[in-house]
C-alpha cells in the first residue's frame, strides 16, 4: 500500500569510464543522497513511493546492488527498467523491529541501485541513505463525558460518541464498544460492523440516544475497546423531566408612560429552557391603545402585532373584550376601556409565531396617544423542557347535579368510561395522552342552577364563580395542583340545545390561551343528549381549542387559521385543496361524521405546547 511519496534530485554524478570495446568498468563511485522516510508504522510493514532523478535520460535497467537495515525495495520492483526521462519511482517498505525503538528516534538503512544504459555504455550506482521513525500510535474520544440535561419524558435527543485516530500513518482497530448505562440511553450501532478500522486522519461517529421514561437523574458509560491497550470510557448522563410550570407576575404599580412618539415598552425574561409561552395583562387599560407588539431577545427577531379592535387580527396576539376568555374580570382592578391583551407562544408551526430558541428578553410595546399612560399588570406562564413532541394534559371533570353520574360512580361509569376513551383515542393522534383524570360533583350555588346552561349569563356564572371556589366549602375541596389543569364541566344542557359544547371565547370567534393558574378557565360539554362517541369527540375538540387551536375556517368563511400547514377548506363544499369537505379535521368549525378527527403536523405542534400540556 502506497502511503506517501518523494521526490529525490541528484545534483552530481561521476561517470564510470568506459573501455576501448564499448564495455564499461564494474568499479564505481557510488552517489549518495539522503531521503527522509519520514513517520512509519510501529506495528506492520510501511510502504512510501520514492521518485528519484536517474543519472541519465535513454532508458536503463535498473538492478539492486545491496541494501541495509530495514529498508527494502517492495517486492517485483527489481530488476527492472526505466523508460526514457529523468525521473523513476521506486516503492520502499521500511519494516520496524521488534519491539520497535522509541517514537521519534531515527532509522537508518541504505539501499544502494545500479542504473544501466540499455546500450551496455554506462553503469551509475546510486545509494538511498533512507531515515524513518516510529509514530506514536493513539487514538481518543472528542469527549469523556456526554451530558444530556434536561430532558422531557417521551423526547429522544442523540448525542455523538466522536472516536478519533489522530495518527499520521498508523490505522487503529475498533474492536467493540459497550454501553453499561440506564436503560433510558442506546447506542445506534445498527451500521457499525466489528471490527472495524479508523484510517489515519480519520474518525467515527457513533449516536448516543438518550430516552427518559422516568423522571430523575439517570447515568452510565461507553466503553471502546481497540488494538492499541487501555480501553477509552466516556460517561453518560442525563435528567427526565416533565415540563416545569412557570408563573411569573410583573407587576407596575404605576402608569407607563407613552413617549413623545407614542410607544412604550414593557420587558420581560424567559429561561433558555422555555418551550412555551402564555402571556396575560390582567389589569390592563387599553384606552389609549392602537397597535401591540411582541419583539424577540435580539434586534431584527420577529415582531408580532395585533391592532386594536375586532376584525382586526394581524399574528398571534389575541384580543377580548374583556378578561381572557372573554369572561369579564374576576380579579379586580380597573380596565380602562374594558379590553384585556392575551398571546399565547407559538401559535403556528410558522417560524415567526414561536419562541426564539435559548430565551433572553423579550419586549412588549404598545403604540398610542403620545405622553399617555398604560397601566398593566401582567402575567406569564411558561413551560421549561426540550422542545415537546408529545404530551400530557391532566383533567378535572366536573359534574352537574342532575346527571346520572357523579364524582364516585364515574369511574366506573361506562357512558363516562367510553367518553374518555375516545377523548384518548382522538387526542392520541394530536400527541396528547390524557393525564389522571379527576372528578367532581358541581351543586347549584345560589340562584344558579348549573344543569342548564341556556345563556351566556349562566355561562359566565358557571366559569366565573360558585362551583370551582365552592368547592371546599362543599367538602370536596381540589387535590394538590388540579388548580393547574384544565376543567370540563358536563352539564344537562347548553342554549337550550344551540350548542353542544364551548370554550374560552368560541364561538366568539377566538380560542386563545387558557389562564393556567385561574380555576375559571374551562370547556362545557353537553352531557346528557349526544351519544358517547359525539360527547368524546367534541369534548377532544374543544380541548383542542383550550390549548390555542383556532377553527380551520371562521364562521365568516374568509378568515382561516395562522398554522401554515392547516388546508383553507370552505365552510361547506370541497375544492382542490380540500377534496374532502372540512379535509376530515377535527377543528373545521362543522361536525363532518366520526370520521372527522384529524390534524395537521402545525396543528398538534401547537396544542402539545401550550402551558397546560406537560411534555412527554
Amino acid at each position: 500500500m502506497r502511503t506517501a511519496s518523494m521526490l529525490v534530485v541528484l545534483t552530481t554524478l561521476l561517470v564510470a569510464g568506459c573501455s576501448e570495446s564499448g564495455g564499461f568498468t564494474v568499479a564505481q563511485q557510488a552517489q549518495q543522497f539522503d531521503a527522509l522516510f519520514g513517520l512509519a508504522r510501529p506495528d506492520a510493514p510501511t510502504t512510501k513511493a520514492i521518485t528519484i532523478a536517474k543519472p541519465f535520460v535513454p532508458p536503463a535497467s535498473v538492478e539492486l546492488v545491496q541494501s541495509t537495515g530495514p529498508f527494502e525495495a517492495a517486492p517485483g520492483q527489481l530488476p527492472g527498467s526505466t523508460g526514457e526521462g529523468v525521473l523513476w519511482s521506486i516503492d520502499i517498505v521500511f519494516t520496524p523491529t521488534s519491539p520497535p525503538p522509541p517514537a521519534g528516534t531515527p532509522i537508518t538503512g541504505t539501499i544502494t541501485l545500479r542504473f544501466v544504459k540499455v546500450d551496455g555504455t554506462l553503469a551509475v550506482d546510486l545509494n538511498l541513505n533512507l531515515t524513518a521513525s516510529v509514530e506514536e500510535p493513539r487514538i481518543d474520544l472528542e469527549t469523556n463525558a456526554i451530558a444530556f440535561g434536561k430532558v422531557a419524558i417521551g423526547e429522544r435527543p442523540s448525542g455523538i460518541l466522536k472516536i478519533n485516530n489522530p495518527n499520521t500513518a498508523t490505522p487503529i482497530t475498533v474492536q467493540s464498544i459497550v454501553l453499561l448505562a440506564d436503560p433510558q440511553f442506546a447506542l445506534d450501532l445498527s451500521t457499525t460492523p466489528f471490527p472495524f478500522d479508523i484510517l489515519p486522519g480519520d474518525d467515527r461517529r457513533i449516536p448516543v440516544i438518550y430516552a427518559p421514561d422516568a423522571l430523575g437523574t439517570q447515568s452510565g458509560s461507553v466503553t471502546v475497546s481497540h488494538n492499541l491497550g487501555n480501553p477509552l470510557i466516556a460517561t453518560l448522563s442525563g435528567e427526565g423531566m416533565v415540563g416545569e410550570l412557570i408563573i411569573r407576575e410583573f407587576d407596575d404599580p404605576d402608569p407607563l408612560m407613552f413617549d413623545s412618539s407614542g410607544f412604550v415598552t414593557f420587558k420581560f425574561t424567559l429561561p433558555a429552557e422555555a418551550m412555551s409561552l402564555n402571556i396575560y395583562a390582567l389589569d390592563f387599560s387599553a384606552a389609549n391603545i392602537d397597535i401591540a407588539y411582541l419583539e424577540g431577545p435580539s434586534p431584527g427577531d420577529k415582531v408580532f402585532t395585533e391592532k386594536f379592535g375586532p376584525g382586526l387580527f394581524t399574528g398571534p396576539w389575541l384580543w377580548y373584550e374583556s378578561m381572557p376568555n372573554g369572561l369579564g374580570n374576576p380579579w379586580g382592578g380597573s380596565l380602562g376601556s374594558g379590553s384585556a391583551l392575551s398571546c399565547q407562544l407559538p401559535n403556528s408551526d410558522a417560524s415567526e409565531a414561536q419562541l426564539v430558541p435559548g430565551g433572553g428578553q423579550y419586549e412588549i410595546k404598545f403604540e398610542g396617544t403620545p405622553n399617555g399612560e398604560l397601566l398593566l399588570r401582567l402575567t406569564a406562564e411558561m413551560r421549561r423542557s426540550g422542545a415537546a413532541a408529545q404530551g400530557t394534559l391532566p383533567l378535572n371533570i366536573l359534574l352537574a347535579p342532575s346527571l346520572s353520574v357523579d364524582a364516585t360512580t364515574a369511574p366506573n361509569d361506562a357512558k363516562m368510561q367510553t367518553v374518555i376513551a375516545r377523548i384518548q383515542e382522538v387526542l392520541l393522534a394530536a400527541g396528547l395522552a390524557l393525564g389522571p383524570v379527576h372528578y367532581y360533583k358541581i351543586d347549584d350555588f345560589g340562584v344558579f342552577e348549573y344543569d342548564d346552561i341556556a345563556d351566556q349569563d349562566l355561562l359566565d356564572e358557571l366559569l366565573l364563580f360558585g362551583p370551582l371556589d365552592s368547592l371546599d366549602a362543599m367538602g370536596d375541596p381540589f387535590q394538590p395542583g388540579d388548580a393547574d389543569r384544565l376543567n370540563v364541566f358536563f352539564v344537562n344542557s347548553i342554549g337550550g340545545g344551540a350548542f353542544t359544547a364551548i370554550t374560552n371565547g368560541v364561538p366568539s370567534p377566538k380560542p386563545g390561551p387558557v389562564f393556567v393558574t385561574s380555576n375559571h378557565s374551562g370547556i362545557v360539554i353537553d352531557y346528557a343528549g349526544p351519544l358517547s362517541d359525539e360527547i368524546g369527540k367534541t369534548t377532544a375538540r374543544f380541548i383542542c381549542h383550550a390549548c390555542g387551536l383556532w377553527p380551520t375556517v371562521m364562521t365568516d368563511g374568509d378568515t382561516f387559521d395562522i398554522i401554515e400547514d392547516t388546508p383553507e377548506c370552505p365552510l361547506s363544499g370541497t375544492t382542490e385543496e380540500c377534496p374532502i369537505e372540512g379535509n376530515d379535521n377535527l377543528l373545521h368549525p362543522f361536525d363532518l361524521g366520526p370520521q372527522a378527527t384529524k390534524l395537521t403536523g402545525g396543528q398538534r405542534f401547537v396544542a402539545v405546547r401550550n402551558a397546560f400540556v406537560a411534555p412527554g
